[in-house]
């Protein structure tokens, strides 16, 4: 996502927060809104998972927030490869 805000000049804030992010990038580019709620579920994987933490992870939880990343990385290189 701060790739989307360094393409279009924006400043680029120093945070995880992928909703925030989101929120940011939506301003230039509004088709990327639908992925709002795949930015919040992988929200805790970006922070709160970064440090020592008691959530819980499956490996089923893992297997989802790989496959919701794949679908943000592709919906952002088709925006920055453009």
């Amino acid at each position: 996502m701060k790739a989307v805000l360094a393409k279009y000049g924006l400043d680029i804030p120093k945070t995880h927060d992928l909703p925030y992010l989101l929120d940011l990038v939506t301003l230039p580019v509004p088709s990327l809104a639908f992925l709002d709620q795949l930015a919040l579920d992988l929200n805790d994987f970006s922070v709160v998972v970064r440090y020592p933490s008691h959530i819980p992870l499956e490996e089923a939880d893992a297997k989802a927030a790989l496959e919701a990343v794949e679908v943000v990385k592709a919906a952002i290189l088709d925006i920055v490869s453009t």
